[in-house]
């Protein structure tokens, strides 16, 4: 692959990593629902061309949803709070 015109060195070994990520990843899973993405609004964009680009439906969420989402689920799964009751 070539770089683009007008794209920086680091953005190009940049899509060239995440691209390896994605190979690496769907050659080692299958999987029968959305790609979940966890990234910054930064990264974002590039992980999303990336997913287009090998097929692969995705659903994106914040660092810090994910984060919360994660331990509500834990707790839950624990025991701690029944029925999606986070209240402390």
């Amino acid at each position: 692959m070539r770089r683009r015109r007008g794209q920086s060195p680091l953005s190009y070994l940049s899509g060239l990593l995440i691209g390896s990520e994605f190979s690496a990843a769907l050659g080692r899973y299958s999987p029968d629902g959305d790609c979940l993405l966890i990234a910054g609004d930064r990264l974002r964009p590039a992980y999303e061309m990336a997913a287009e680009f090998f097929r692969c439906p995705l659903r994106a969420l914040a660092p810090g949803a994910a984060t919360t989402t994660g331990l509500a689920l834990i707790a839950e799964g624990a025991g701690h709070v029944q029925d999606g009751d986070t209240q402390c």
